[in-house]
């Protein structure tokens, strides 16, 4: 065995982890952080069995271990409930292992309070809460802010741009003291401004759709063309007959999920089929199902979550404590599975769609 003046008395003492020296089953040395955690003064825990610092009926296993160092075997680290100055009880790990010295066998060992690990771990669960509201916060800010740039691009810019070409449009007709412009040289001018006109249609539905304000199924029905006429996929939708009844913020979350997932389907999946049901069943939860024929998920893509798509569909969903499921779909290809926890449907004052088609 190494001699006790061996031992880094400095590094036990500096250390931020509870540390300790038995001998015969007593302690003779303990550090700052070793009496903090216990609640005793140092001096107090002095000569003082280890054993005593845990509870009665795990007293038997402890000295056990501790037996088994002294005689220079494996011994791994025992769990414990220990018990505080103030007679609290605290979940512990002890290990330790022998060394020699000039007063006999020393066993220099630690203990970990595994209930603060549990503590850190449950206010990192709350922190990572808090980052999801957050995160939540920030969406509706950036909802309304495109909702807010949406209304001016069309309301004022294209506005303005209208009444730029009727203005421009007069100018055909000359009036008698001026010859006026010729209509070959207005009508590229025209022309140019009718792409304008399209380009701010574009962008403002892009931002934000104005038939959201219309509602959810409005919204998806108007997303299920889109894709058709771009496209040429078929598109099989079953959509409510009647709006549900969510919150804005619910809603666009649950649009803004079918728009991506759609535009997975456009961009990746090689599909010539797509199907999409929505409804709201009869305990009040919300279902999302899109499947197409397509070539399917690359399952490193899900596994890893290495798409930020698909992360960022998943990071909405549980804004609103939902789950989003990946996987195989019934039509061959991927399949796209949101469902939203809304409440039961006469509180929620929702309308469950039983005559809705099974996914």
């Amino acid at each position: 065995m190494p001699d006790r003046r061996e031992i880094d008395w400095s590094a036990l003492e500096a250390s931020r982890t509870a540390q300790f020296v038995l001998r015969a089953g007593r302690l003779v040395f303990v550090n700052a952080t070793m009496a903090t955690l216990f609640g005793y003064d140092r001096d107090n825990l002095l000569g003082k069995p280890l054993v005593e610092l845990a509870r009665a009926d795990d007293r038997p296993r402890l000295e056990e271990a501790l037996s088994r160092a002294g005689r220079g075997l494996l011994c791994e680290p025992v769990e414990v409930t220990g018990e505080r100055a103030d007679r609290t009880a605290l979940t512990i790990v002890i290990g330790c292992e022998a060394m020699g010295g000039l007063g006999g066998v020393l066993l220099v060992g630690f203990v970990i309070d595994v209930g603060a690990r549990s503590a850190r771990e449950d206010e990192l669960a709350r922190s990572q809460d808090m980052l999801r509201v957050l995160a939540a916060h920030h969406e509706r800010v950036r909802e309304a802010e495109r909702k807010r740039i949406a209304r001016e691009i069309h309301d004022e810019l294209g506005q303005r741009l209208s009444s730029l070409k009727i203005g421009v449009a007069a100018l055909v007709s000359p009036v008698p003291e001026s010859p006026g412009l010729l209509p070959g040289m207005v009508q590229p001018i025209l022309a140019a401004i009718d792409g304008i006109i399209d380009t701010v249609r574009n962008i403002a539905a892009e931002l934000r759709p104005a038939v959201l304000d219309l509602g959810l199924v409005a919204a998806c029905e108007w997303q299920i063309q889109a894709l058709a006429q771009s496209t040429g996929i078929r598109v099989h939708a079953a959509l409510p007959p009647r709006e549900p009844a969510l919150d804005e913020a619910c809603a666009t979350a649950v649009f803004r999920i079918l728009q991506e997932s759609l535009t997975n389907v456009a961009r990746h999946s090689h599909a010539t089929e797509v199907g999409v049901v929505l409804r709201v069943d009869g305990e009040g939860t919300l279902l999302l199902q899109v499947d197409d024929n397509g070539v399917g998920l690359n399952p490193d893509a899900v596994d890893r979550e290495a798409s930020l798509g698909l992360l960022g569909m998943r990071e909405r969903a549980l804004m609103f404590g939902g789950t989003l499921a990946m996987g195989p779909s019934r039509l061959g290809g991927a399949c796209v599975r949101l469902l939203i926890p809304l409440g039961r449907a006469e509180k929620a004052g929702l309308q469950p769609d039983s005559d809705s088609a099974k996914p």
